[in-house]
C-alpha cells in the first residue's frame, strides 16, 4: 500500500487500484455500495446526493444514523427474545437450524402482547419506531402498538451489514405465515435481498453463480447445511431492479422456487424479467412440490448440489412448458412449435446461434433437424400476417466464416490467463483474419502478463469506447462451453480449414492465371510458366490432403470423440 499515491498493489495476484477498488475487492461491493461504504467510515455526508423513494425529500445522515441505530437495537432486542424463550428456539432447532446458524443471521423472536418491543426501547421517540415500521399507530391516532407479535424474526440486513427491515414468520399455522416490514426511508424491497450481504463473499467460490428462492427459510436452510450462494426476495415479485443487482455479482443466476403451481407461475415471471441480463438464467426444479427448504430437510445437501448442477437454461425450460400445448407428432404442429422455440430464443443473429438452437430443437422427440432449418429459412424470409418475428431475428446478416469463428476465439480467450495461453499456443495470432479481433488477442496478450484473470473493465486503458462496446456484445451473446478444451480445438481446427480452403482458391486462381499464358510467348517463358505450374499443382495437392486430415479430427468432434491438437 502506498499511502502516498493512495494505491494498492498485490504482488501475488496482479490486483491494484486505488481505495475506492480496494473496497470493491475486498468487500466485494459495485462502484456506489463501495462509496457509500466509505463515507459512513468517515462520516462523510452524502445526503445533498440521494433521495428517499418513499419521502421525495434529501435524506438526513444524521437522521438515517439514528434510524439505522434504533434497527440495530431491535434486531439485538428480538435476538435476545429467542435465547430466552424455550418454545421458538426449540421450533427452530427441530427443523436443523443450528445454533451458529441462527446466531449468524441473527434470528429472534417478536414476544405475544401489544407493546413489547414499544417498552424495550423506551428511550426512543415513538414516531421514529413508526418511520422505521416496527409499530403501527392506533385507530385513536395519539398511540401505538408492535408490528411483529409472537414470530420468529428475521432481520433484512443491506450489504453493509446494516439492518433496514424485518421479516416475521408465525410459529403454528396463523395468517399471513409471513409479514415483512413496509418500505420506509431505509427499507426498498424491490431493491433488496435476502441473505446477499453473506451470499456476496461466497459468489466467487460457487463458480460466479448465486441461487434465488423465495423464502427465509429456504436461504437460511441451505446456509445452514454450508450452501452459501444464495438469497430471496422480500415478499415480492422479482423486479428489473433485483436483476440488475443479481447481475453485478453473478455471471450465472439460478431461479430455484417451490415446485407448487405458484411457484411455477413466479418462475415463468422472473425468466420475462431476467431474460436480458449479461448473465447467464437457469432454472432448478426441485420436484414433488418442494421448497429448498423441504427438500433440504427431506434429501440432504450432496443430493440438493446434484440437482443444482443439472439446471436447465432458462430457454430449455420454457421450451419444456410449452411444448405439451403442441401435438408434434403433426407437422403442422411442429411448424407452429418451432416458430414459438424461435420466440422464446430470443436471438438467432449469428450463424452459430442459429446452429445451436438448431442442435437444441433436434433433440426433442419428433423434431427433424432438417425441418427446423427449412422453418428458419421460412420465417426468415416470411413476411406472413401469422407471425411477428421476434426482435433480432429479422436482422440477421451473413457474416463471413471468418468472423464467426473469429468472434468465437475471441470469446473462448477472454477473462483467464491459462484459457487465453492455451489458445496462443494452439492458434496462430498472425493468421486472425479480422484486424478488430487480432487487437483483442494482443491485448489480452499484454494483460496476462500480469493477472491470472481480467474483465471488460480491466481493458479500458487500452481500448476505444466502440471496442468496449463491440467486446461486450461479443460476451454477452457467446454460446456457454462445457468442454473448454475440445471447443477451442474445434474452432481453431475450423479456422485453420478455413485458411487451407482460402490458399487452395488462391494457389486456383493463380494457376488458371498462368494456364492461360501457355499459348503465348516464348518457350523460355513457356518453360517458365510449366514449372511455375507444376509447383501450384504440388502445393495444391499437399493442402488438399491437410485440409482432408483436418475435417477428419472435425468430424470426429462431431460425432462426440475429442480434437486431437
Amino acid at each position: 500500500v502506498s499511502e502516498d499515491k493512495q494505491l494498492f498493489h498485490c504482488f501475488g495476484c496482479g490486483a491494484a487500484g486505488n481505495s475506492i477498488q480496494f473496497i470493491m475487492r475486498i468487500e466485494n461491493f459495485d462502484f456506489l455500495d463501495a462509496i457509500e461504504f466509505i463515507a459512513d467510515k468517515y462520516n462523510v455526508d452524502l445526503s445533498q446526493y440521494k433521495k428517499s423513494k418513499n419521502s421525495g425529500a434529501k435524506i438526513n445522515k444524521d437522521q438515517k444514523s439514528r434510524y439505522l441505530d434504533i434497527m440495530r437495537e431491535a434486531a439485538l432486542s428480538y435476538y435476545n427474545n429467542l435465547k430466552s424463550s424455550e418454545i421458538p428456539k426449540q421450533y427452530l432447532l427441530n427443523r436443523g437450524i443450528t445454533e451458529n446458524t441462527i446466531k449468524k443471521f441473527g434470528i429472534g423472536y417478536a414476544l405475544p402482547g401489544w407493546d413489547n418491543l414499544i417498552k424495550g426501547l423506551k428511550n426512543t421517540d415513538a414516531k421514529d419506531l413508526e418511520k422505521v415500521g416496527l409499530v403501527i399507530k392506533r385507530n385513536d391516532k395519539t398511540t401505538y402498538y408492535d408490528r411483529f407479535r409472537e414470530r420468529i424474526i428475521f432481520p433484512i440486513i443491506d450489504i453493509r451489514g446494516k439492518v433496514i427491515g424485518f421479516g416475521g414468520r408465525v410459529l403454528d399455522n396463523g395468517l399471513p405465515k409471513y409479514l415483512n416490514s413496509p418500505e420506509t426511508i431505509l427499507f426498498d424491497k424491490s431493491r433488496t435481498l435476502f441473505g446477499l450481504n453473506i451470499a456476496k463473499n461466497h459468489i466467487e467460490e460457487s463458480g460466479k453463480t448465486i441461487i434465488v428462492t423465495e423464502g427465509y427459510m429456504d436461504v437460511i436452510s441451505l446456509h445452514n447445511v454450508g450452501i452459501k450462494n444464495v438469497v430471496a426476495t422480500l415478499g415480492t415479485a422479482l423486479t428489473s431492479e433485483h436483476g440488475r443487482i443479481l447481475e453485478r455479482y453473478a455471471d450465472t443466476i439460478v431461479i430455484c422456487y417451490d415446485s407448487d403451481d405458484a411457484g411455477i407461475k413466479a418462475t415463468s415471471r422472473s425468466i420475462q424479467v431476467l431474460k436480458n441480463l449479461k448473465s447467464k438464467l437457469k432454472i432448478l426444479q426441485l420436484g414433488e412440490k418442494l421448497d429448498p427448504d423441504d427438500y433440504i430437510r427431506k434429501y440432504g445437501k450432496e443430493r440438493f448440489l446434484a440437482e443444482a448442477l443439472m439446471a436447465k437454461p432458462s430457454y430449455e425450460y420454457e421450451l419444456e412448458a410449452v411444448k405439451d400445448n403442441y401435438d408434434l407428432s403433426s407437422s403442422d404442429e411442429q411448424y407452429e412449435f418451432i416458430k414459438k422455440a424461435v420466440e422464446i430464443f430470443g436471438d438467432l443473429s449469428d450463424n452459430i446461434k442459429v446452429e445451436y438452437f438448431i442442435s437444441v430443437m433436434s433433440k426433442i422427440q419428433f423434431i427433424n433437424e432438417n425441418h427446423v432449418r427449412n422453418v428458419i429459412k421460412n420465417l426468415n424470409f416470411s413476411k406472413g400476417p401469422d407471425f411477428s418475428r421476434p426482435k433480432g431475428f429479422k436482422s440477421i446478416k451473413k457474416k463471413s466464416a471468418f468472423s464467426i469463428l473469429e468472434e468465437r476465439i475471441v470469446f473462448l480467450s477472454f477473462g483467464d490467463r491459462n484459457r487465453f495461453k492455451f489458445i496462443k499456443d494452439n492458434l496462430n495470432f498472425s493468421d486472425i483474419f479480422d484486424e478488430r479481433f487480432f487487437k483483442y488477442l494482443v491485448i489480452f496478450d499484454e494483460i496476462c502478463k500480469d493477472s491470472s484473470t481480467f474483465d471488460v473493465a480491466d481493458l479500458s486503458e487500452h481500448m476505444e469506447v466502440s471496442e468496449l462496446i463491440e467486446l461486450e456484445r461479443i460476451l454477452r451473446t457467446g454460446i456457454p462451453y462445457k468442454d473448454f478444451r475440445n471447443e477451442a480445438l474445434f474452432a481453431i481446427c475450423s479456422h485453420e480449414i478455413l485458411i487451407m480452403e482460402n490458399e487452395i482458391k488462391e494457389i486456383k486462381a493463380e494457376r488458371d492465371k498462368y494456364l492461360k499464358l501457355l499459348n503465348s510467348g516464348s518457350d523460355i517463358e513457356r518453360e517458365k510458366v510449366v514449372n511455375i505450374c507444376t509447383e501450384l499443382t504440388k502445393k495444391d495437392k499437399e493442402l488438399h490432403l491437410e485440409l482432408k486430415n483436418k475435417r477428419h479430427k472435425l468430424s470426429n468432434w462431431k460425432g462426440g470423440k475429442l480434437v486431437e491438437q
